[in-house]
């Protein structure tokens, strides 16, 4: 699973050399008002330009989301489906559970089983950078 760890969320931009075309042409990587969708942190102008100016983004079907926590943008850890979370075990399913708003039963357990890293059904997720609590959400790849 691919991952963006540690400093990819930089304000020094040569760390990031096959990004810096794109940053010359004032592109943008992550859409800004995808970031922070949970709605329970507010980050200012720079940390907002950090992530949609100078930190690679990812594709999903539908609107991208970049979790925040600790009032500050969270890392990017990968994309997982069901053999993937298992693996990173009970907080990374927990964070998946908990942004479907699905309880335990059958309806989360049907939903977990057919989420894939590549196909359909894909988890998207992130760790604060402060805390390391566990965030994501889903959407179809």
């Amino acid at each position: 699973m691919p991952v963006l760890r540690g400093t990819c969320c930089s304000s020094d931009s040569s760390r990031l050399e096959g990004f810096q075309h794109w940053q010359g042409l004032g592109a943008t990587f992550v859409d800004e008002e995808s970031i922070g969708l949970d709605g329970e942190d507010t980050l200012n102008e720079a940390q907002i330009a950090e992530v949609s100016q100078r930190t690679p983004g990812f594709n999903g079907w539908q609107q991208e989301r970049w979790f925040t926590h600790c009032d500050d943008a969270a890392e990017f850890v990968g994309k997982a489906g069901h053999a993937e979370l298992l693996e990173l075990g009970p907080a990374a399913i927990a964070a998946v559970q908990a942004s479907t708003g699905f309880e335990e039963g059958p309806q989360w357990q049907a939903f977990f089983n057919v989420l894939d890293e590549d196909h359909g059904l894909t988890a998207y997720l992130f760790k604060c950078h402060h805390c390391a609590m566990l965030g994501a959400y889903q959407d179809s790849h």
